[in-house]
């Protein structure tokens, strides 16, 4: 077979890379571009533990056409190094409906707590709390799973979020995005989308490339 050699400008070959680190096939950093790993990378799935399931059905019962979203401490356990042990659950809420599913948790549930600041939660996370919070809108959703978080949520609101910044510490959260980034699909400009929504996009394109520098 005759090999053919295929000439293009400098022009084409940029418009081409560009057009790979726009698809995520390439990443580039400063003047080298690095071609993303080819291994096959999972869906981020979490099967929620029976206590979240029944809060999820709760809210949805009463509120069935509101907006929200419901994950739990110990998920996190997927990432880190050093295992959460007792769980919390978080549940964030449409705007102005977070008073009213706290009231409703607050019926069922024996500690519940209103959007607290994180050195109160800390004196209740013993007790395996519930942490009522506002849902950011226009949040990035996942449509098979409307009611989870989508991992480029978390991963944005663990580096931005006043609470949930403060779940686990750099050394984790570092670990936490090379696994994600490693093993994992994320739709990059969704999470971009979102971080700029939240003030974040500085810091987690930071975070990816100090990741990616060490390797």
């Amino acid at each position: 077979m005759e090999e053919k050699q295929i000439e293009m400008s400098d022009s084409t070959i940029t418009r081409f890379l560009n057009k790979m680190v726009k698809e995520q096939y390439v990443i580039k950093h400063k003047n080298e571009y690095k071609v993303v790993s080819d291994k096959i990378k999972r869906k981020y799935r979490y099967t929620p533990s029976d206590k979240l399931a029944e809060t999820k059905e709760l809210i949805s019962e009463n509120y069935p056409y509101l907006e929200f979203e419901v994950w739990e401490y110990v998920q996190l356990n997927d990432f880190v190094n050093h295992l959460i042990g007792k769980n919390s659950f978080i549940i964030e809420a449409e705007k102005d409906y977070e008073l009213a599913i706290f009231e409703l948790l607050n019926e069922h549930y024996p500690r519940v707590l209103l959007d607290p600041a994180y050195d109160t939660f800390s004196l209740y996370s013993m007790d395996e709390p519930i942490v009522v919070k506002r849902l950011i809108s226009r949040s990035p959703k996942d449509k098979n799973a409307p009611y989870q978080p989508t991992l480029e949520k978390l991963l944005v609101d663990l580096i931005q979020d006043a609470f949930t910044s403060q779940l686990i510490n750099s050394h984790e959260l570092k670990r936490m995005f090379k696994i994600c980034d490693e093993e994992y699909f994320i739709d990059y400009r969704v999470m971009k989308t979102y971080a700029k929504r939240r003030n974040a996009q500085v810091k987690l394109d930071n975070l990816f490339i100090e990741i990616r520098e060490e390797g």
